[in-house]
């Protein structure tokens, strides 16, 4: 069932977090090599409406919600070209840490050290840049992390509960994953776990 009026009246701060979760799985799926063109599509749709809503989070209307509702279910059908790298260490983050801390949350602050490790296709971090409307010149590293913390989202793993003595089991259950990229072994996710924390 897909009815925006059921999440009328939730908060603020937990729509903006569903809505970077949104923008995470939007991201790593259109940056992924697989190809899936009809999932590409639906990854950019979500992103657009994203960013397009989450000025708007303030007004608690059906319009906004049902925005919402369409960027969070795009995000759900683009994840047939398979989970991305900040997800992987989300979950794994996740079952380090005693499950204190949220997966989704976990992943979208190793977003942007996953892009600036990844380098996404130069063609699609143009077009990815022209949806969230922000400047070629920069990185879209930067981009991704200024817009989180723009709508007050945590930036690193420390913010969000995740303990530094729990990196190296991470890395260790990350670099035997089948989604992990092959060119990156244990010592180079440790990198960007510690460049997150």
């Amino acid at each position: 069932i897909c009815d925006p009026t059921v999440n009328l009246g939730v908060s603020r701060e937990a729509t903006i977090q569903a809505a970077c979760t949104t923008l995470t799985q939007c991201l790593e799926a259109y940056f992924s090599a697989s190809f899936n063109p009809p999932a590409d599509g639906m990854a950019m749709d979500g992103l657009h409406r994203t960013a397009y809503t989450l000025p708007m989070v303030s007004d608690d209307t059906v319009r906004m919600r049902r925005e919402m509702m369409a960027a969070a279910l795009n995000a759900m059908l683009c994840q047939q070209k398979g989970i991305g790298l900040a997800q992987v260490l989300g979950d794994a983050l996740q079952a380090q840490n005693a499950e204190a801390v949220s997966a989704n949350l976990a992943a979208t602050v190793m977003l942007p050290e996953v892009l600036r490790t990844a380098q996404p296709n130069p063609m699609r971090r143009d077009l990815v840049r022209k949806g969230l409307g922000t400047d070629p010149g920069r990185d879209i590293s930067d981009d991704i992390s200024r817009l989180f913390k723009t709508h007050h989202q945590p930036t690193t793993l420390s913010q969000i509960g995740v303990t530094k003595d729990t990196l190296a089991a991470v890395a260790d259950d990350v670099a035997v994953h089948p989604v992990t990229p092959q060119h990156m072994r244990r010592p180079d996710i440790l990198s960007v776990l510690e460049a997150a924390f």
